[in-house]
């Protein structure tokens, strides 16, 4: 799913699903393998940061969307790399890659079918409440 075009809660929400859902052990080494390691590392502490600059903004009830922006932005870039990056070996070596890309490929996949589906559910239900609202002419 495409992360900006979700509300701050709802993109940290997802991105700490993945982080959860990635930060297993069992990804360490194949995190290792792809070398990515360090760009799974950048994404948690890049959003750990987005998160403070958050709470920072609401306990002064600053504007501030410029800071969380950037630092949003800079979470999703890892993101995309971490996955470019496995995209681009398992297209490389194709049937032979290593066995935990291919789980880590599939295990994210999966994860983003399931966003993309509660995405639509969610439009659906907005859009059936807005076909449900009473108009007065």
């Amino acid at each position: 799913t495409h992360l900006s075009r979700q509300g701050y809660a709802d993109e940290s929400t997802a991105i700490d699903d993945v982080i959860r859902d990635l930060g297993s052990a069992k990804h360490a080494a194949c995190f290792a393998t792809l070398g990515i390691d360090a760009l799974f590392t950048l994404l948690v502490e890049a959003n750990a940061t987005f998160f403070a600059l958050v709470q920072e903004r609401l306990k002064e009830d600053a504007q501030r969307p410029t800071s969380a922006t950037r630092v949003r932005a800079t979470v999703e870039r890892a993101l995309r790399a971490m996955l470019a990056r496995a995209a681009a070996l398992v297209t490389l070596h194709g049937d032979d890659a290593a066995p935990e890309l291919i789980e880590f490929v599939r295990e994210y996949n999966t994860i983003a079918h399931h966003y993309r589906q509660a995405l639509a559910v969610e439009r659906g239900r907005h859009a059936a409440k807005q076909d449900d609202m009473l108009i007065f002419e």
